[in-house]
């Protein structure tokens, strides 16, 4: 099983940390939010590791410099945003095969290997989704378990569908990444598209859970006061 870990961001609004370190090695207590994630992938059987790497790329390749997992690093000299990311790991993908994604600044404990299942079951991108998050721009209908629309983008405006917020975890079918074109995009602009051509998105909704990135020395100050495996401390 194959995962990508996003690991490109800037970190903009973690600065001066992100001056010295990038985004995903910031450390939540004593062990960084990049080790944590791999942990858990490791856990539910995930065996090779790529990571996207803009913002001081040598740090996070040092980091990892003596791991015994199988891992490949893709620098990206400009940019590509989700999508085109996603997209520039095509070849690395076997036709079959599922990968998921997980942004590199994400604390939660989401049920990942529930979330795999789930589209391999439904053979169709499937996004990890939580309730009442800091953006609410993803709509869901639970009866079919479909997301039906992103940001608005199709004016769909019903009481059935539930306002989620996207987790930046989510598990995609190879040929969905295949199909992508090269480029800088997002890959929820590019889902819209494909919702646009009545192509299925599905969601796992996930309540009662932990989430949260680091985005902010807020948030991460927040993830240190919580332990994934005992709660609040």
């Amino acid at each position: 099983m194959k995962a990508l870990i996003l690991s490109a961001g800037l970190g903009k609004r973690l600065r001066p940390l992100t001056d010295i370190i990038p985004k995903p090695l910031a450390d939540i207590n004593g062990k960084p939010i990049i080790d944590i994630i791999v942990e858990k992938l490791k856990n539910i059987g995930v065996d090779e590791f790529a990571f996207n790497l803009h913002h001081l790329p040598e740090k996070i390749r040092e980091h990892f410099s003596n791991s015994s997992e199988k891992m490949i690093f893709s620098y990206e000299d400009e940019l590509l945003d989700t999508g085109g990311t996603l997209a520039s790991f095509s070849d690395w993908l076997n036709e079959d095969e599922f990968l998921i994604v997980h942004n590199g600044d994400i604390y939660s404990d989401i049920d990942i290997k529930f979330l795999l299942n789930k589209a391999l079951e439904k053979n169709a991108p499937t996004l990890a989704l939580i309730p009442n998050g800091p953006v609410g721009n993803v709509k869901f209908f639970p009866k079919t378990e479909k997301i039906v629309d992103f940001r608005n983008s199709l004016g769909i405006d019903d009481s059935k569908y539930i306002n989620c917020t996207f987790s930046g975890i989510a598990v995609y079918p190879a040929n969905f990444i295949k199909e992508m074109p090269k480029g800088k995009y997002s890959v929820i602009d590019y889902m819209i598209e494909k919702l646009k051509e009545k192509k299925d998105i599905f969601g796992v909704l996930f309540e009662n859970i932990y989430w949260n990135d680091i985005g902010t020395h807020e948030a991460l100050e927040a993830c240190r006061k919580f332990d994934l495996r005992k709660g609040v401390k």
